[in-house]
């Protein structure tokens, strides 16, 4: 599609921190004053407005804020791979480039890790092969606090844990929540990687309860392991047979994502599902011959 168009269709994703909220100002005041110069409805009803910062000195106080820190991708890895790829070939294709050239560039949308707006979505792991075996529950309950619950009561249970490693397991009609008890017992599944990385709950879900406990270390996705983003959904499959359990569990935050990325780790497979995100096609960047940014 690149280099069919030569025009990047849409922004990659990436965080960073904004602790006074300089930049979020800066844009709140923006949008109250100013009309939009994009103002449109999506396919899902959602509105979506784009607006332009032009005064200099408020765009200088925003390049401050970036100038100092590292910035981290929250979507777009390929896409960002892809890109770097594309500047290569256009740079063989061009032996007279310069800096200057769009090819060098990736559009970008940029959130603070603080904008109360930036939300992440949770990612639940449904298996389609096997599912929790009596035997594989006694362990379980070595590791983790087990309790039946109802399924009305999932999203609940989850909100009021947000700040302990939790799950909920849902087979044979019947849901159990896990509180695990003792969160330094990762490090019996997953070494030499950052205490950040290891307190990700979808790494204890992966190498702790699937790997570890479970035995599932080859799971193949679209085969073997399925994505869903609504746990009711999932668990309707579950009750029709497409699934035979789903593990449902509290979305990765934000700022657990900054945090790992510091470390030069990347994070897990699906471990994040931000929005909102900018619809395809809603700004566009021409990188075609004599397109150069200043």
């Amino acid at each position: 599609m690149l280099k069919t168009t030569k025009h990047t269709l849409e922004p990659g994703f990436i965080l960073y921190s904004d602790n006074d909220k300089v930049t979020i100002s800066i844009f709140e005041e923006v949008a109250q004053k100013e009309k939009p110069i994009i103002d449109v409805v999506d396919s899902l009803g959602a509105r979506n407005r784009v607006w332009k910062l032009t005064p200099p000195e408020k765009i200088k106080r925003v390049q401050e804020i970036f100038k100092d820190q590292q910035l981290v991708i929250a979507d777009g890895h390929h896409r960002y791979e892809t890109a770097c790829t594309y500047r290569d070939m256009r740079r063989e294709e061009k032996k007279d480039w310069d800096e200057n050239d769009a090819f060098n560039f990736r559009m970008t949308y940029l959130v603070p890790v603080e904008d109360e707006g930036l939300v992440v979505l949770a990612t639940h792991r449904c298996l389609a092969k096997v599912k929790v075996t009596p035997e594989q529950e006694e362990i379980f309950k070595k590791y983790f606090e087990i309790e039946e619950i109802s399924k009305e009561k999932i999203p609940e249970f989850l909100e009021k844990n947000q700040d302990n490693h939790v799950f909920v397991y849902y087979q044979d009609g019947k849901a159990k929540s896990m509180i695990m008890k003792d969160p330094t017992t990762i490090n019996e599944f997953v070494k030499d990687r950052s205490e950040e990385y290891k307190n990700l709950d979808v790494v204890i879900l992966r190498d702790m309860i699937f790997q570890g406990i479970m035995g599932l270390s080859d799971l193949k996705i679209d085969d073997d392991i399925f994505y869903e983003r609504w746990w009711n959904e999932a668990i309707q499959k579950v009750d029709e047979g497409k699934y035979k359990v789903v593990f449902i569990l509290n979305p990765t935050r934000a700022k657990q994502v900054l945090a790992v990325a510091k470390n030069h780790e990347r994070m897990p497979q699906k471990s994040t599902d931000f929005y909102p995100k900018m619809i395809s096609g809603l700004t566009m960047m021409s990188l075609e011959d004599g397109e150069k940014l200043n």
